[in-house]
């Protein structure tokens, strides 16, 4: 257990390459005002016996007021300290987000859709914000308590020789207990951050079918299954309460014990004439910063809910398998520009989609893929662009394999239109050039009027500087698909990809937008999955794709 909480501890540190001198000032802050708070207490002390032992007033007030401006200095380090921990938290927060986003936006996608969103929404907003927000005091206590520990050591040590070993005996019975609920309270806050997990995994699903479970009645079910999941947690959050107690109730009886029997030997020493009050109260405070070298138990409940959240995100960042990617950036169209020979493919290695599929098109073409539902044609698509590989034979684009293209460069030359399109936050105009750090507005409007949007466009707020709802939800279906639409044409790509890109549109607005893309046979190569009538009377070639 200490090994794994000293391997997640080692990782996390490499994500605050941005403030190490932040988190080294902080440390050695928080050290030294650790240290000084053990020394001036101890001191304190003293000075009061010997005050007491001499009958003299006057040494108790020196002694109040010598330890006043040391109060005002620990005061002042440890706000100073939590203000730099702070910063480190947050910069380390953000730097893990940003690694951890971009391994999930180049993973593979056979690996990711096994994977809840809303599970990996809980990585990026519950484990790592737990993580960071506990990974400061994880590294603290045992950093500032081995520097005040070598201290008093030293101190003690100078003293008498027994009394540092009774200490370093008794911290070492802090620690064995330490890492029995060490193991106990691990395994409870590994499992309640999983199901925080699945809890937002279901309230995303209910936000995104709010519609549907009203039409269908189906309020009570989906609140019972959150409830359950709300109850399991509650149940390992009352389990932890439980443990966390005993854990603080044997906390306080050792500390009572520890301290009382260090003053008990000191006791012993003064007796036997080897120490006066003053130096007996000295060394037994000096003697409880050695025993705080082991005192983990102290911050083990943070520890664990730290390691917990920690654990979750490196155990998906040891798993993700990221996206195979080749080195050829440049083509040319001879033909076929794409080429599917005998290809195999399935996302269930059991069930295979598409099996022995060949087809090719040539540059200018419009091939439309008609077939039942679940038949593999928008699988073709995906193919097309290298998001899979096939199980067997070869997907070739412009007579070069898939596999061996960069995936940037082969997916900039297409331009996908998918049935339900993705309408990101920002503006119309924005939307439609999307990836374009230089948006030109004359092509964007251009494109809009070739995918028969601008006049809807027009029509709202501010026209393209509208700003677009969640997920497009303030525009119909049929408008966000001229959307998608002007968007592909705006890449200027030589190839497009659409998968019933016109299924929400009337009659009228889909054949003008068919006009649009008549228009571009013999310019771009069109791989068009519809069943629609109208779209097969564009086509060169209409290809059935049958079940398997």
């Amino acid at each position: 257990m200490i090994i794994d909480i000293v391997r997640n501890v080692r990782r996390l540190l490499s994500y605050t390459r941005t403030s190490k001198k932040e988190l080294a000032v902080g440390l050695f802050f928080k050290s030294f005002e650790r240290l000084i708070s053990i020394w001036m207490i101890a001191d304190l002390l003293g000075n009061c016996a010997k005050a007491v032992e001499q009958g003299d007033l006057s040494l108790l007030w020196q002694a109040i007021f010598f330890a006043l401006p040391w109060l005002a200095g620990i005061i002042i380090l440890n706000a100073f300290a939590q203000y730099l921990f702070g910063i480190t938290t947050a910069r380390s927060a953000a730097s893990m987000r940003s690694h951890l986003l971009n391994l999930l936006l180049n993973t593979s996608l056979g690996k990711s859709i096994a994977t809840h969103s809303g599970v990996k929404l809980s990585y990026f907003t519950n484990d790592i914000t737990v993580s960071f927000d506990s990974f400061i005091i994880t590294l603290i206590t045992p950093v500032s308590s081995i520097i005040v520990g070598i201290v008093c050591l030293v101190y003690v040590l100078r003293v008498h020789w027994l009394i540092a070993l009774i200490a370093l005996g008794l911290g070492l019975i802090t620690f064995f207990y330490s890492v029995i609920f060490a193991k106990w309270l691990h395994a409870i806050a590994l499992k309640m951050q999983r199901l925080m997990a699945v809890l937002e995994s279901r309230m995303k699903d209910i936000l995104d079918g709010m519609v549907v479970s009203r039409i269908y009645g189906l309020q009570e079910n989906l609140e019972s299954g959150m409830a359950g999941t709300s109850d399991e947690l509650c149940n390992e959050g009352l389990f932890w309460a439980r443990v966390s107690g005993v854990l603080g109730g044997i906390n306080n009886a050792i500390s009572d014990i520890t301290e009382r029997g260090l003053i008990f030997v000191s006791g012993l020493f003064l007796f036997s004439g080897l120490f006066s009050v003053p130096e007996l109260l000295r060394v037994s405070g000096m003697a409880g910063g050695i025993v705080g070298v082991f005192h983990l138990s102290r911050t083990l409940v943070d520890i664990q809910r730290s390691m917990a959240g920690a654990q979750r995100v490196f155990d998906l960042i040891d798993n993700t398998v990221p996206e195979a990617s080749g080195t050829v950036k440049q083509g040319n169209c001879a033909n076929p520009i794409l080429n599917f020979s005998q290809v195999s493919f399935g996302y269930n290695p059991s069930h295979l989609v598409l099996s022995d599929f060949s087809f090719r098109a040539a540059h200018g073409e419009i091939i439309v893929l008609i077939g039942p539902s679940g038949s593999g044609k928008s699988t073709i698509l995906r193919l097309a662009q290298g998001l899979y590989l096939p199980v067997q034979g070869a997907v070739t684009f412009m007579s070069i394999p898939v596999n061996e293209w960069d995936t940037a460069a082969l997916r900039n030359l297409m331009s996908l239109i998918p049935q339900d399109p993705v309408l990101f936050p920002g503006s119309i105009a924005a939307n439609i050039a999307i990836g374009d750090q230089h948006p030109d507005p004359d092509r964007i409007r251009q494109a809009a009027e070739q995918a028969f949007a601008h006049d809807f466009i027009m029509t709202m707020p501010d026209a393209y500087d509208t700003t677009v709802a969640e997920r497009g939800a303030s525009i119909s279906g049929g408008q966000r698909q001229r959307i998608a639409i002007a968007r592909a044409l705006y890449r200027e790509s030589p190839v497009l990809l659409m998968d019933e890109a016109t299924s929400a549109m009337d009659t009228e607005t889909e054949a003008a937008v068919h006009s649009t893309f008549s228009a571009l046979k013999g310019k771009k190569t069109i791989l068009y999955v519809s069943h629609r009538k109208a779209a097969m009377q564009l086509a060169d070639r209409v290809i059935e794709v049958q079940n398997i």
